[in-house]
């Protein structure tokens, strides 16, 4: 199986299938990426750069998707080179809103597009105002909602979209709702778990004044 990853930085929330897909030799995996500071064995890395930032002069409301349209080109160049070569992915696993899958599915449109969604944006009732002083204007909420348009496009052309939990899935439109699956993003237990009884390190305190200070 040939896999092609896209993430503006490598490897992100694709580490380990990424890493378990390339232990397999007979799939061939190549990560797409601004940047990649670390090497996966058997994980080819296409490097790319957008050709430019969004304008000055753009609307405000734009620039964000300015740059996801940006990126998405700059994407689409590299891979137009790996096409050449002779790449023809099965499947594209790309992370949405920064732009790379924008036009992902021009270039090969027999391969199948699974998205990664983390976020739609809400001015009210969301991320945007929920400390107490916030202060969200009529201006805000425009430039939040059309922060949404990178995935929506993504949302409309792919072939399946992954969240990593349930609440990022209510935050989405119900229209889309029955094209998400939720898939959590793991916890590597190898890591995160319980220090052995030898390495924990305890001080031993002394809790005389305890109730002085607690008073």
């Amino acid at each position: 199986m040939r896999v092609l990853f896209l993430h503006n930085n490598f490897p992100a929330q694709y580490r380990h299938v990424a890493r378990k897909l390339a232990q397999n030799k007979n799939n061939t995996v190549v990560f797409a990426s601004h940047r990649a500071v670390e090497k996966i064995p058997g994980v080819s890395n296409l490097l790319y750069k957008p050709h430019r930032e969004p304008r000055k002069e753009t609307h405000h409301y734009l620039r964000s998707t300015e740059s996801a349209i940006i990126n998405g080109q700059s994407l689409f160049k590299a891979c137009l080179e790996l096409k050449k070569k002779g790449f023809q992915p099965d499947i594209v696993c790309a992370h949405s809103g920064w732009g790379p899958s924008l036009y992902v599915k021009d270039l090969f449109p027999d391969t199948k597009l699974l998205s990664y969604f983390e976020w739609y944006y809400h001015a009210l009732g969301s991320d945007a105002n929920f400390l107490k002083d916030s202060n969200i204007s009529f201006d805000d909420q425009s430039r939040i909602r059309t922060k949404n348009l990178p995935v929506l496009m993504d949302l409309a052309h792919c072939d399946w979209g992954q969240v990593p939990t349930s609440f990022q899935q209510s935050q989405f439109p119900e229209i889309f709702k029955p094209k998400l699956s939720v898939m959590h993003d793991g916890v590597d237990t190898d890591f995160f778990k319980p220090a052995h009884k030898s390495k924990l390190k305890i001080k031993n305190l002394d809790l005389s004044d305890a109730d002085e200070i607690l008073t």
